[in-house]
């Protein structure tokens, strides 16, 4: 018997795209809760087709009067808005974007210097030209700061830990800033790359502990705490500004 099931949505408020997970579980009751990437809605596993509506016409009203009531919220779904010539600052570098359309079936992007030159087709239009636009100098950027990333991650692991690990890459994850498999890879936020160094390093030195301890015991956060000794101020920061920090 599935114990839990998770569908994905995407809601539109105006302008908004707030993505959406509604989770059927074993519960009793009926929760919403909105984090720094997207809206979730939890609902009992055994609840009727009719209960299972109503909840969810509850969720798009809760979820509107919420956006309503605290403007603030908006931005962390708000769509970047991309222009030919636009300065893309990120922590270690800063690019120049050049668009260009014509006819054709996908768009491309490639990075020469500091320069990122995105090839779109021409057809695409409003919330889909951004969201290409950002998914393809997400990805051009990550692959260029990615070995000076990896550099990092062997620096900190050598003074700290001396911990044997994989692969270390860069993706786009929105609802998590890293992770480690137990196989030893590590996986990082692109997001990463717009946040303070110390920052990035902590999220660095947390997952570089996971090697260890795949938990977050007490000796974890030792582990953390012997190699950061501050790093609190850096889960503070990202609970604060995290949410502004997106291509």
């Amino acid at each position: 018997m599935t114990l839990r099931k998770t569908i994905k949505q995407k809601v539109c408020f105006g302008d908004l795209e707030i993505p959406v997970q509604i989770i059927m579980e074993l519960r009793s009751d009926v929760r919403m809760s909105i984090t720094s990437s997207q809206a979730i809605l939890r609902l009992p596993l055994n609840l009727t087709h009719e209960g299972e509506q109503q909840a969810i016409a509850w969720f798009h009203n809760a979820l509107a009067s919420e956006l309503e009531k605290h403007p603030t919220l908006k931005n962390r779904f708000a769509v970047c808005s991309y222009a030919n010539g636009q300065k893309i600052v990120t922590t270690a570098a800063t690019y120049r974007l050049h668009l260009s359309f014509a006819t054709r079936q996908s768009s491309s992007g490639s990075l020469h210097g500091d320069n990122l030159y995105l090839e779109l087709n021409n057809k695409l239009e409003g919330l889909a030209l951004q969201q290409t636009i950002r998914k393809l100098l997400s990805k051009l950027v990550s692959k260029h700061q990615l070995p000076a990333v990896k550099a990092r991650v062997d620096i900190l692991n050598h003074t700290h830990f001396q911990f044997q690990f994989g692969k270390v890459q860069l993706r786009e994850q929105k609802t998590q800033w890293g992770s480690c498999s137990s196989s030893g890879n590590i996986q990082l936020s692109n997001r990463l790359l717009l946040v303070p160094q110390p920052v990035m390093d902590y999220v660095i030195i947390h997952e570089l502990a996971h090697l260890s301890e795949f938990n977050h015991s007490e000796k974890f956060w030792q582990l953390v705490a012997k190699a950061m000794p501050d790093y609190r101020e850096k889960e503070q920061w990202l609970d604060i500004h995290g949410h502004s920090c997106t291509f």
